[in-house]
C-alpha cells in the first residue's frame, strides 16, 4: 500500500509541473504569435463576488411567482454561471425570459450592496489600462444590472465594453459575447484573453478560439491573485 500510494503521488506531482508548463509554454507561444491587445473578463466570481446579491434577487423573483426559494447548494450547481434562458426554464416554468427580466431590472439594484469587489481587481484593472490595453466586461447576466454593479463599484469607466447575456443569442459557454466583445474592440479572437472562473467561461474561450486564463479554475494559465494577471499580459 505504501508503495503504491508513494507511485501515486508521484504521478500526481508529475502531472501537475506538466500542466503547469504546458500552461506556460502555450501563454509564451501566444506571446510571440500575436500581440495581445485586449482582456476580457467575466462579471460574478472574478471582478466581483457577487453571489449573495445574485442568490437575493432570484429568490425575490421566485417569491415574486408564488414559488419556494432554493437553497444555497441548488443555487450554486444549478443557476450561478448559467443564462437567464436556462434559468427561465428550469425555475419559472410558463414565465417569459422578458417577465424575469423585468424582475432582475426592478431589484437587483437593491441588492448591490450585497456585491463586493474581490481583491486587487481596481488596481490591477488600471494598471492593465495603463499598458494601453483595452479592457472588456463579457458577462451572462443582463447588461442593466451588470452597468449598474459597475457604477456601484466605480469601475465602469475602465472597461471599453460590456457585453451583456441579452446582447447575444447565446450565452456561455457558446463564443457569442467574446466575438461580440471582440468585433465592437474591432480585434481578432486571438488578439484577447479572457479570464474567468466557471467551465461555462472555459468552454466559451475554447469555442472562440481564445487564450482562457483560470482564476481560481483550471484553463490555459490558473491564477488565484488578481494582480498575477500584470506578469502575463
Amino acid at each position: 500500500m505504501d508503495d503504491f500510494l508513494l507511485i501515486t503521488l508521484s504521478i500526481t506531482a508529475f502531472l501537475s509541473v506538466y500542466w503547469i508548463l504546458v500552461g506556460q509554454w502555450k501563454h509564451n507561444k501566444m506571446m510571440k504569435q500575436s500581440r495581445i491587445k485586449a482582456v476580457l473578463f467575466d462579471l460574478d466570481g472574478v471582478i466581483i463576488d457577487s453571489l449573495g446579491a445574485w442568490m437575493k434577487t432570484f429568490n425575490h423573483a421566485r417569491e415574486y411567482y408564488k414559488l419556494p426559494k432554493i437553497e444555497k447548494k441548488e443555487f450554486m450547481d444549478s443557476v450561478w454561471g448559467s443564462s437567464i434562458g436556462v434559468s427561465v426554464k428550469n425555475y419559472f416554468k410558463g414565465k417569459t425570459v422578458e417577465e424575469i427580466k423585468k424582475q432582475y431590472y426592478s431589484n437587483m439594484g437593491k441588492f448591490n450592496s450585497h456585491t463586493k469587489l474581490n481583491p486587487n481587481v481596481k488596481e490591477t484593472l488600471k494598471k492593465l489600462k495603463n499598458k494601453n490595453l483595452k479592457l472588456g466586461l463579457v458577462t451572462n447576466n443582463l447588461k442593466i444590472p451588470a452597468l449598474k454593479t459597475l457604477r456601484h463599484h466605480k469601475i465602469k469607466e475602465l472597461f471599453d465594453v460590456v457585453v451583456g447575456g441579452d446582447d447575444v443569442e447565446r450565452g456561455k459557454p457558446a463564443p457569442d459575447s467574446l466575438l461580440e466583445a471582440c468585433k465592437r474592440l474591432s480585434i481578432q479572437p486571438e488578439e484577447a484573453v479572457f479570464v474567468g472562473d466557471t467551465k461555462s467561461d472555459s468552454g466559451a474561450a475554447k469555442n472562440a478560439c481564445m487564450f482562457f486564463i483560470g482564476y481560481n479554475v483550471d484553463g490555459n494559465l490558473k491564477i488565484s491573485d488578481f494582480k498575477d494577471l500584470l506578469d502575463l499580459v
